[in-house]
């Protein structure tokens, strides 16, 4: 009888042949091909090609459907699963007779901050516009190229100031842009959008914008005219206020009581009335009972 303790085979052909790999890298993105030369030799063959997952984060790796082991070439792609994140992809190929080239993929984002990463231009009047700067900033180790700048809702009421785009931020440097904010409309609601900055690879939002109209608010004060004798005439002032504080209020009628035997007429009413912030406008009513 016999025995024996194998510690391992090899079932390698032997055969003089090359493995070359050509690659392509677009924002980490790999396709890859992979060929056993020479041609002409029939021993020349791809065994396997595989993804070292223990060595690899952040990537998802798929051989091409129509490789089958011992064909002379194997096209295979790598796909960043975090465009953000870091990735790291480690691939090996190995050829019937043993011999093997190890690929290293490495994939650094950029990376782009900005401050403030929030603008609230407050309450504007209408037809008015205003500006606020933001600071975009590269913490990262590679170059940020900012393609352009774009309002993420498309708010008709933002708008980003022309620039030199596209700009590129080395490391640990920074750079300004202007956004600003106009209202075209009077009313009370909050308009809320945000600015995306389009990077090399992917889009990323940097600040949230809000502005806000304010609708023309006035108050006009009542006038007691007493016990005044018939026939005579008295004549008292009347106020109009803006009671905003932030609004200016275009006055451009008035529309007349529906007593005119008794209420005459109106006098200082020069139309169009601008009244400021917190301003107020006297004119006069005349009474005959």
């Amino acid at each position: 009888f016999a025995y024996g303790y194998p510690t391992g085979m090899n079932f390698a052909t032997k055969c003089p042949d090359t493995l070359i790999v050509v690659d392509n890298m677009v924002c980490g993105n790999v396709k890859g091909l992979a060929t056993a030369l020479p041609d002409t030799s029939e021993c020349a063959q791809i065994f396997s090609v595989r993804m070292v997952d223990d060595q690899s984060k952040n990537y998802t790796f798929r051989l091409d459907d129509s490789f089958v082991s011992g064909a002379k070439v194997a096209p295979y792609t790598l796909t960043v699963k975090d465009p953000r994140q870091p990735a790291i992809g480690v691939v090996k190929i190995l050829s019937r007779s043993g011999r093997s080239i190890t690929k290293t993929y490495n994939y650094i984002p950029e990376q782009l901050t900005a401050t403030p990463t929030l603008i609230n231009f407050g309450t504007i009047a209408a037809g008015d516009t205003l500006c606020r700067s933001i600071t975009l900033t590269n913490p990262g180790s590679v170059p940020v190229t900012v393609k352009s700048l774009r309002i993420k809702l498309a708010q008709k009421e933002f708008f980003i100031k022309p620039g030199n785009f596209p700009i590129t931020i080395d490391p640990k440097s920074s750079a300004s842009v202007e956004v600003c904010a106009s209202a075209f409309e009077q009313k009370e609601t909050t308009v809320i959008d945000s600015v995306l900055a389009e990077l090399s690879c992917y889009d990323q939002p940097i600040a949230e914008l809000r502005v806000r109209s304010e609708k023309p608010k006035v108050f006009i004060t009542d006038v007691n005219f007493g016990e005044v004798p018939v026939n005579t005439e008295r004549k008292l002032n009347v106020d109009i206020k803006n009671v905003s504080d932030k609004v200016d209020v275009v006055l451009t009628a008035i529309d007349n009581w529906s007593d005119k035997q008794h209420f005459l007429r109106t006098e200082n009413l020069n139309f169009p009335i601008t009244l400021k912030a917190g301003e107020t406008y006297t004119f006069q009513v005349v009474y005959n009972p």
